[in-house]
């Protein structure tokens, strides 16, 4: 059975949640695995990619900043994975994103989907971005309608689908995700006590929400830190608040693109925070997990599925919430001490190995 991927997300992203997902489908090592991936590729600037021995490609330019670098990337990998698709012998595709392109193309071979979250739907109304972005919309609409299958990464996600799209409850397969991370044995990159945020900081991941809730705690304790790893530099909007704060000193801006530094940052983290208010599954919580570090996060959307009894939560719509929440954690050795084992057990419910075998049986449900 052979499964033929494509290019979109390995030109949208060069570090991130789905092409790390993608990697490790593709990377494909069970002994009793009998499906073949192949994901025909020109141009990627993805680091993950580095990983993968069955997947030939050229960077593009990674040191410069072009103009319309990604669309021009995009475009040349899209005209040759329509090619692949025409020529080659294949059972199965399964793009990477929601970019419809493929379906004049298919001749009546099934195609698997896989839905990571339901943001546009569920937030269109209040950010402005993506009530805009109707490409996504109309996407998504599409291969919901012709796709043989649909996989969903949690629960929540599938309840969502159910409901924004009608779709059938027996046309989803719920897939769990894994992360690639372990705890490190290196010495911590930052000196001193810190708490960790990871990733993204914009719109629904509440990072501003955060800070704010925390002031009292950081001006009570003037040797604690927030790290921020990733997510690029502070705006001008968010340097603003930080400074009105007056906490400039204490929540600092990190960027990593190796996942040694992630690991090694979560591992010596005080905790985790992940306050955002919906995620499609939540890797970052089982990266957590896999490191040893405490969590405290959001009662929302999948996280209380992924995390369980192992993380402490909070209402991130509420200031007092969340700071009551870090501070349980914070000022209670023993508790912190029962996250850090309890994530470490709550981790072993998720390997990469299940994921692939439980996507290899929805293939198997629509192989011709």
């Amino acid at each position: 059975m052979k499964v033929l991927y494509d290019y979109q997300i390995f030109g949208m992203q060069d570090y991130g949640g789905i092409s790390r997902i993608y990697t490790e489908l593709l990377k494909a090592k069970l002994p009793e695995n009998n499906f073949i991936p192949e994901l025909p590729l020109r141009f990627s600037n993805n680091y993950y990619l580095n990983e993968l021995k069955n997947v030939q490609y050229y960077p593009f330019f990674p040191k410069m900043a072009l103009f319309k670098k990604v669309q021009i990337m995009n475009k040349f990998n899209k005209n040759y994975s329509i090619n692949k698709i025409k020529l080659s012998k294949f059972d199965i595709f399964h793009p990477t994103y929601y970019d419809p392109y493929f379906l004049p193309y298919l001749d009546k071979k099934p195609f698997v989907i896989t839905f990571f979250d339901m943001i546009h739907e569920k937030f269109g109304s209040q950010y402005k971005e993506f009530a805009q972005d109707k490409t996504i919309y109309e996407g998504k609409q599409q291969l919901v309608k012709h796709a043989a299958r649909i996989i969903s990464i949690s629960e929540s996600t599938r309840k969502d689908l159910i409901e924004y799209f009608n779709v059938p409850a027996e046309k989803i397969d719920v897939i769990h995700l894994a992360t690639s991370l372990g705890k490190s044995n290196n010495e911590p990159i930052i000196k001193g006590d810190y708490l960790l945020f990871v990733g993204r900081r914009e719109r629904y991941k509440n990072f501003n929400m955060l800070i704010v809730s925390l002031q009292p705690l950081f001006q009570n304790n003037k040797n604690l830190k927030l790290i921020c790893a990733g997510g690029g530099i502070f705006s001008d909007d968010e340097v603003a608040l930080i400074n009105n704060l007056g906490i400039q000193d204490q929540v600092l801006q990190l960027p990593f693109n190796k996942d040694n530094i992630l690991s090694n940052l979560y591992t010596h983290a005080l905790a985790f925070l992940f306050p955002s208010l919906y995620e499609g599954f939540g890797i970052p919580v089982l990266e957590a997990f896999a490191c040893g570090c405490p969590l405290i996060l959001s009662n929302t959307s999948s996280l209380p599925e992924v995390a369980g009894d192992a993380a402490a939560y909070f209402n991130p719509y509420e200031a007092n919430s969340i700071l009551n929440s870090v501070n349980s954690v914070l000022h209670n050795n023993a508790y912190r001490q029962q996250l850090k084992e309890k994530g470490i057990l709550r981790a072993n419910n998720f390997s990469w190995k299940k994921t692939l075998m439980e996507t290899e049986n929805t293939y198997k449900k629509i192989a011709i």
